[in-house]
């Protein structure tokens, strides 16, 4: 889908041999459209433009970032560079998704307004003999297992662990990953719901 927004939308508007300004108009179209694809709601036309706000702002603080990590001395640290831009990525990526996920901008503001909030029922959930009782559900087993088979064909395949999508060693990656899997099962909410994308 990506590729092809690349080449029906966004080199026919001019792509980047245009101007800066133009450039920033053709990413902002390019991703408003991507939005309306997935639905002629509000929400999916902010998400889009979000993503889209995201290029221009990493474009236009291009210079500035470089200037600030020369003068803080952090561009001799590349690997903690590296990571940082994987984090910011992710986060802004999941914020963005806040809106593609809820049904309206209240929900979204809702989510937002509470992300934080809630850890009573994750702490009560570590006490709770009945839920303790039954941690491993059916329909999460196979989610972990799998999980699980993957962490290890990346310990076997990947000879060097600069190669990792996250730039630490493969063990280490791996226990955060069996730690995020563990927080899910505690504190995520497993009610059927329908994939979103079989909406489209």
């Amino acid at each position: 889908l990506s590729t092809w927004f690349r080449d029906y939308v966004y080199i026919p508007l001019g792509g980047s041999r245009v101007g800066l300004y133009r450039l920033y108009i053709n990413l902002l179209i390019t991703f408003l459209i991507s939005g309306l694809w997935h639905g002629a709601k509000w929400t999916f036309i902010f998400w889009g433009l979000l993503n889209g706000f995201y290029l221009v702002a990493a474009n236009f603080t291009s210079a500035w970032r470089q200037k600030l990590n020369a003068f803080t001395g952090l561009e001799k640290y590349k690997s903690l560079q590296k990571n940082w831009q994987i984090f910011s990525t992710f986060t802004l990526t999941c914020f963005a998704w806040i809106f593609f996920r809820a049904n309206t901008f209240h929900d979204a503001f809702y989510v937002i307004k509470n992300i934080f909030s809630g850890w009573q029922n994750f702490f009560a959930h570590l006490t709770d003999d009945l839920y303790l009782n039954n941690f491993i559900y059916l329909k999460q087993f196979p989610a972990a297992f799998f999980l699980a088979i993957t962490g290890i064909i990346s310990l076997l395949i990947l000879e060097k662990w600069r190669e990792q999508p996250l730039l630490i060693k493969p063990w280490l990656r791996n226990i955060l990953y069996l730690l995020l899997i563990f927080i899910i099962f505690f504190a995520g909410e497993f009610k059927d719901q329908q994939f979103i994308y079989f909406q489209f």
